[in-house]
C-alpha cells in the first residue's frame, strides 16, 4: 500500500464516522435529545453486559455436553466391569 491509498482509505473513514455522527444528531434533535445523549450509539455496558452473558452461557453448555459425554463413557466402562465374558470374573481366572 503507499501513501495515497492509505489517505484514501483514512478519508473513507473520515467520511463515514462524520455521516454517522450528523445522523445521531438528526435523529437526536427529531426526538428531542440533547446532543451528548443522541450521539451515544453504543451502549458499551449493555454490549459488555451481553458479552459476558454469552460467554457464561457458553461454558455452561460446555460444562452440561462435558458433564453428559462423561457419564455416557463411565456407563460403557463400568458395564465393560460386569461383563461375562471380559469382566470383574476374568480378573479371578
Amino acid at each position: 500500500m503507499d501513501g495515497k491509498e492509505i489517505m484514501n482509505s483514512v478519508s473513507v473513514v473520515m467520511g463515514v464516522v462524520i455521516l454517522v455522527v450528523i445522523a445521531a444528531l438528526i435523529v437526536g434533535t427529531l426526538l428531542a435529545n440533547s446532543v451528548f445523549s443522541s450521539i451515544t450509539i453504543i451502549n458499551v455496558t449493555a454490549l459488555g453486559n451481553s458479552f459476558g452473558l454469552f460467554v457464561t452461557g457458553l461454558i455452561g453448555f460446555l460444562a452440561i455436553i462435558g458433564t453428559v459425554v462423561g457419564v455416557v463413557w463411565l456407563v460403557s466402562y463400568v458395564k465393560k466391569l460386569f461383563d461375562k465374558n471380559e469382566g470383574l470374573q476374568s480378573i479371578t481366572a
